[in-house]
């Protein structure tokens, strides 16, 4: 996230940080206009004040959001397409989006059918007009099918993939949504993403010590990039619990208390706010 200090006098406006344009560095003033031209459409916020005019806060994508959704819509068959999408905007795991297991899988699929989606409006406050929500109904895999409701943006400034993937659940009514496996889904990501990577921290498991390296970019991929894209790009890091629920974490995996080892009741409602920034 980047902020721009905003002067109130001179129709001017002083860059603190804005990484991607160098040759207005910190703390270089330039005028208001140039300014807005620098900062990414739809990305303008002004509800930070401060002492000396406010803040613009800009909101910069996390690296490979752009080339992942990029790929994602090449996809040519259409329910692997918007499965990945699916897999992608829920920050979901590959057994929260398929409905079939195979003969040897010993996860359970627990993905949705074509009823679990509906449109709701969404009020952002007195006297606004309402916004169109696709609200989701996604089961948890790690808390035994535990549901949790993620919901987006209809508008398509605003998430272009929503209603196209509103309108394909309803097409499929009482039927699963993705009927097939998560081997089925990991292959077609496999082949979306290929050459693709991300990095894993150093962790420790079952005692040993496993190195920080890099990763092929499948399903899982997804769920990270997603869970970046919402604390950086949409405002989620200042709220933690809000984006547990929307992962289907518990607290604890959201960086709050090590004691909050328990998953969150929210309406949909709690976030959805934050998801109305236009993307460029």
């Amino acid at each position: 996230m980047t902020f721009l200090r905003v002067a109130k006098h001179r129709g001017e406006v002083t860059l603190c940080e804005l990484r991607k344009h160098r040759r207005y560095g910190s703390g270089r003033k330039i005028p208001y206009g140039l300014a807005l031209q620098l900062i990414p459409k739809g990305t303008l916020d002004t509800s930070v004040p401060d002492g000396e005019g406010g803040f613009y806060r800009v909101y910069e994508l996390p690296e490979g959001v752009v080339e992942t959704r990029s790929r994602i819509a090449r996809v040519q068959r259409e329910d692997v397409r918007l499965a990945l999408m699916a897999a992608y905007l829920w920050a979901a795991r590959a057994s929260e989006v398929v409905g079939v297991a195979s003969g040897s899988d010993t996860t359970t699929p627990y993905g949705p059918r074509g009823a679990d989606a509906s449109e709701q409006p969404y009020q952002p406050g007195r006297g606004e007009q309402p916004v169109r929500a696709a609200v989701f109904t996604v089961r948890t895999a790690k808390r035994g099918g535990r549901i949790r409701y993620v919901a987006l943006p209809l508008e398509q400034k605003y998430e272009p993939w929503a209603q196209p993937l509103l309108d394909y659940f309803k097409a499929r009514g009482q039927e699963l949504a993705f009927p097939f496996t998560r081997q089925t889904l990991h292959s077609y990501a496999s082949e979306a993403f290929d050459g693709l990577t991300y990095g894993i921290e150093e962790q420790l498991i079952d005692g040993a010590k496993v190195p920080a390296h890099e990763r092929g970019a499948g399903v899982h991929f997804l769920r990270h990039l997603r869970s970046s894209e919402l604390a950086s790009f949409y405002g989620f890091a200042r709220e933690p619990a809000h984006l547990a629920y929307y992962c289907g974490w518990t607290l604890k995996s959201a960086g709050m208390s090590r004691t909050m080892c328990r998953y969150l009741d929210l309406s949909w409602q709690a976030y959805f706010g934050k998801l109305l920034i236009e993307r460029a």
